[in-house]
């Protein structure tokens, strides 16, 4: 049976629950010192590396630490970018230093990997988590992207669950308390599989400081401005480490930003099988801005509900118009999979894709994603209940306006009327 509505309240009212309350007030409490050097010395105190590589991506950094002090933004979106910085910056290193030490690992062949493009909030987390049901495939559960390389000397707890794997639980917990809407919105169980967004972040490249941030226009325009190949290459280097750890037939991977860097994509991964979510912009553009309208009470001094729909709706055209530029470079390799078919009939997608990458659908293959398919049906933890007209006072129409061409160019039916 699906679980109940969940409706967003106060979204133009914000009130802050107490989990929200007090995580604001610590970080006003205890203001950190969000610097390039803070996050070095916090990555080398949690992995014992004194070597952070190359030292290119201090000029990434810095914008991002940039746009977490611009005046709208709070204490605790600063305590939350060094956190995630220094993290990411970890990762760096430890893949890196991985690397140094078993040189090896950059002659692991990544064949045709499937990766998922599409906008955010069009389908493209399930469809991922479908085709990585299948064990044949390679994929990337979030425990493993927190850490990439395990640190040296760490094994399975007493439980014999990898400690990784226990503290991603553990930070999911803690995120539930401070967006209850999680887990039915974008649900961060330690085994689903999570984005490339991370293997991007951890090079300080990507889109990942708008999702948090939001109206990230510094960082977003620096972003724009530069190749993405030398991160696609990095990404690579990743799997390649990832595969020496756990190897498998064949690496699938999603991320929604895939669709504007097509060209640096196919610069690493010439033969990659790149699967197009379409859904009605509508309703990918009104999910993420109200989610990101929630979040903002605790990210940035005042909401503006008007600034995230607006921001959200130019992501999303600004990512559908580098797919359609595009298009012609992978047209031989694509595969077209839409949100409303998918919803209606899962098997409908994986069939496709199958198909166009040229594997089986085994017995045992079936038998995997249909345990995933019962285990997880749309809704089965609340369904989120959106008011386009009611919190953001525009009709679906404003909002689908400037997708014209693509709507016409892939036939994708309205959703929102």
């Amino acid at each position: 049976m699906p679980g109940k509505e969940l409706r967003f309240d106060d979204l133009l009212d914000p009130v802050l629950n107490p989990a929200q309350q007090q995580m604001v007030d610590f970080a006003d409490a205890n203001p950190v010192d969000y610097s390039v050097e803070s996050v070095l010395a916090g990555a080398r105190a949690a992995t014992g590396l004194t070597d952070d590589g190359t030292p290119d991506y201090k000029e990434r950094l810095q914008v991002w630490i940039d746009v977490a002090h611009e005046p709208i933004r709070t204490n605790l979106t600063r305590m939350a970018m060094h956190g995630l910085s220094v993290k990411y910056l970890a990762n760096r290193m430890r893949v890196l230093d991985f690397v140094a030490r078993h040189p090896e690992v950059r002659d692991i062949e990544i064949k045709a990997p499937v990766m998922v493009a599409g906008l955010p909030r069009s389908g493209t987390s399930h469809l991922v988590n479908l085709l990585a049901a299948d064990s044949r495939f390679r994929s990337a559960p979030l425990w493993e992207l927190n850490q990439i390389v395990p640190g040296r000397g760490d094994g399975p707890g007493p439980d014999g669950v990898d400690p990784r794997f226990t503290a991603t639980a553990a930070v999911f917990e803690q995120a539930q308390l401070s967006n209850p809407y999680i887990k039915s919105w974008h649900p961060m169980d330690p085994w689903r599989i999570e984005e490339d967004i991370e293997l991007h972040a951890a090079d300080f490249s990507g889109y990942y400081p708008e999702h948090l941030m939001q109206h990230a226009a510094g960082w977003r325009d620096y972003y724009l401005a530069h190749d993405q190949t030398p991160h696609y290459e990095f990404q690579k280097l990743c799997m390649q480490v990832m595969t020496w750890f756990r190897p498998r037939e064949r690496w699938v991977t999603k991320y929604p930003a895939h669709i504007e860097n097509l060209p640096a994509l196919l610069r690493v991964f010439p033969d990659a099988v790149v699967v197009e979510t379409h859904r009605d912009p509508v309703g990918p553009v009104l999910s993420a801005a109200t989610m990101h309208t929630y979040m903002a009470r605790m990210w940035q001094k005042e909401v503006n509900p008007g600034l995230h729909l607006d921001y959200w709706r130019d992501v999303g055209v600004r990512l559908l118009e580098a797919g359609m530029r595009d298009r012609a470079a992978v047209e031989g390799q694509v595969v077209d999979v839409y949100y409303h078919e998918m919803i209606a009939d899962n098997w409908s997608a994986v069939e496709k894709v199958y198909a166009r990458s040229g594997m089986e659908l085994t017995e045992q293959a079936r038998g995997e994603i249909s345990a995933f398919i019962e285990h997880n049906r749309q809704g089965k933890d609340g369904r989120v209940v959106y008011d386009l007209r009611g919190h953001f006072g525009v009709e679906p129409e404003e909002v689908r306006e400037p997708f014209g061409a693509y709507l016409a160019a892939h036939g994708v039916p309205i959703e929102i009327k």
